[in-house]
């Protein structure tokens, strides 16, 4: 009887202690963790918890802590430096991003974005920096609309310096079509004369012109990101020469580091891990 009683009385007191709601308290359990992941030595461990936390505190509607800890996983990308990955920095910045539009903080949103695109600029060599355009791009027009187009243009002369004939061309074609989609007329155009070929150019110019009246007629979009259809390619064959093929023969088989465009969003990189996806 006495151990029922003792039990009992260590219920009532559990129950009982402190007054507050399970919400409430979870709220500040975030806080603390926010306030702990802040001591994590790891830059890449760090980033990550706290990218994962303002997520968790953005969807229980806390928006200023959210902005909070977004504004610490920020500055932890920024004071890491060379210690991360560019990768892993350019998704930190670009996760933190598209998290400080979902809880309305536009100027922490910019914020971000402004470092990732000098963070950008900053990789050498510059035909390095291809992969990461798109993305960036992506996450300036969320925030200042067709003025991507600005930022998208800097890019052709990145693509140019690649030297793979198939890579350069991939790369170009995916930021033309970007550009396209800008409404930039001539920034398109300008993207894909950094390769000298005019039969190509117009090769796809036509297939792209064909999928825009396919959009038309489907009402979705068709192929505005990497990878492009294979219409787009060119194959070279095992002496050096270039093979053209008949628009829709050929497919692509590699995916080089240059005309790959990573995905930077907060789910594929950061979401539920420890550490940033590889």
């Amino acid at each position: 009887m006495k151990r029922w009683i003792l039990a009992g009385l260590c219920v009532a007191m559990l129950a009982g202690c402190g007054g507050q709601g399970s919400a409430e308290r979870g709220n500040w359990l975030m806080a603390l963790a926010a306030e702990e992941s802040g001591k994590i030595p790891d830059p890449a461990e760090r980033l990550t918890r706290q990218l994962n936390i303002a997520d968790m505190q953005s969807g229980r509607g806390q928006k200023a802590s959210a902005s909070k800890t977004l504004v610490a996983a920020k500055e932890t990308v920024w004071l890491a430096g060379d210690a991360l990955p560019d990768r892993v920095a350019m998704a930190g910045y670009v996760s933190v991003s598209q998290l400080a539009r979902r809880i309305g903080d536009t100027s922490l949103a910019a914020s971000a974005c402004e470092n990732a695109r000098v963070k950008l600029q900053a990789i050498s060599p510059a035909q390095n920096r291809v992969t990461y355009v798109h993305a960036v791009a992506g996450e300036i027009r969320q925030l200042h609309g067709k003025a991507a187009a600005v930022f998208l243009r800097e890019a052709g002369p990145w693509c140019k310096a690649i030297d793979d004939s198939i890579d350069r061309r991939e790369a170009i074609l995916i930021l033309a079509d970007a550009l396209f989609r800008c409404d930039d007329k001539d920034g398109g155009l300008a993207m894909l004369q950094q390769e000298d070929d005019p039969a190509w150019r117009t090769d796809m110019l036509t297939a792209m012109a064909a999928a825009r009246f396919r959009e038309a007629d489907f009402g979705k979009p068709l192929f505005s990101a990497a990878p492009p259809p294979s219409a787009y390619a060119a194959a070279e064959d095992n002496d050096g020469s270039t093979e053209r093929a008949s628009m829709g023969q050929i497919q692509y088989q590699r995916k080089s580091s240059h005309a790959k465009q990573s995905n930077l969003d907060y789910q594929r990189n950061f979401q539920g891990l420890q550490r940033p996806a590889e």
